[in-house]
């Protein structure tokens, strides 16, 4: 939700206060776009046609033109991207900085939700006073600054005085009269995954990285593993490898967030769970051991769950603040000491 919104308020403030056009392009396939359920539910809830955006598989990047292009959060173009990086003019991003691109104008801040660094970045009168005079704009911002940041708990760590001010700014003029219960519907939408089929689930949160020469995937989903493993079976397994084969990967891992309830209480509380996935016995071991140790910080705990073939690891994550956005870096400073050699 947060790079869609995030690009979505940009352009339409940034075309509206200057002389040039802004497209807001999604980068994922319009295909998937449905696997985003919370972003459905939002873009219905607000009267939005979601097939007015424009998805990266409708753009050639390669002949359309020199267009400039700004990335808002991410601060790496993916590897088939790459070849695009000379027509970077700006970067807005919450994400580990990378480093790259450093000619430009760049605003990269560890905070909860780049939609309050994009409220941050859109400072000018002109550029402020669209934004402000938006109430569908400021609704989309709060909604997605609100997912982001866990609606401010503080127990998760993830909001920060950036985020708090940005919700500030846009709140009176997003209409939203009870910040709680969009939050609480927001989630809801988030994490009713129970219709996704397997495959669904791998696509619906992916991200994609080349870390030392192997390529590996982080998949994001909102069913517990066993939940998951359970309703699925040996299909769930199967269309794990043949999504490794099909993006190339020499190492998966899901993500695992979700709710669970208190003995069967109506409160709920929130969990993780991580699950590593490799062909490659060797490689499978060193990661696991890797995350596996205090330097990491996931504090992770070995998870029995039957069915599950011997090139999968399953664990609870205890720390549960540790989201991809924490678990990347962690896997790029482990890899970087991995040699992909005989030994």
């Amino acid at each position: 939700m947060d790079s869609i919104v995030s690009a979505l308020v940009f352009a339409f403030v940034r075309t509206k206060s200057t002389k040039d056009i802004y497209v807001p392009v999604i980068n994922t396939v319009k295909q998937d776009l449905p696997l985003r359920t919370d972003v459905s539910y939002l873009f219905a809830k607000l009267g939005l046609d979601v097939n007015t955006l424009t998805f990266v598989d409708e753009v050639d990047f390669q002949t359309d033109g020199n267009e400039e292009l700004v990335l808002v959060d991410h601060n790496r173009l993916s590897g088939s991207q790459e070849a695009l990086s000379d027509r970077i003019t700006q970067v807005i991003d919450h994400h580990v900085d990378e480093n790259l691109y450093t000619k430009v104008n760049r605003k990269i801040e560890r905070v909860g939700s780049c939609a309050s660094l994009v409220v941050e970045t859109l400072s000018s009168q002109a550029e402020r006073s669209i934004l402000l005079g938006n109430e569908c704009l400021c609704h989309l911002l709060l909604a997605t600054i609100l997912v982001d940041t866990v609606n401010h708990d503080a127990k998760q760590l993830r909001s920060t005085d950036t985020d708090k001010r940005a919700c500030n700014i846009i709140r009176r003029s997003s209409s939203v009269m009870d910040s709680d219960e969009l939050f609480q519907s927001l989630q809801k939408a988030k994490f009713d995954q129970s219709r996704l089929s397997s495959s669904d689930l791998l696509r619906k949160d992916y991200k994609q990285w080349n870390l030392n020469g192997i390529n590996l995937g982080i998949a994001s989903t909102g069913l517990s593993l066993e939940s998951w493993l359970e309703r699925d079976g040996d299909s769930a397994y199967g269309e794990m490898c043949q999504y490794m084969g099909a993006q190339g990967l020499s190492l998966l891992l899901v993500m695992a967030a979700f709710f669970e309830s208190l003995n069967g209480e109506e409160a709920s509380e929130f969990r993780r769970e991580l699950l590593v996935l490799s062909k490659d016995a060797r490689l499978l071991t060193y990661v696991v051991d890797g995350l596996s140790s205090d330097k990491a910080g996931l504090e992770l705990e070995q998870l029995e769950i039957q069915k599950i073939s011997g090139d999968v690891r399953c664990f609870a994550q205890n720390n549960i603040r540790a989201s991809r956005k924490h678990l990347q870096p962690v896997l790029a400073k482990l890899l970087s000491g991995y040699s992909t050699s005989s030994v």
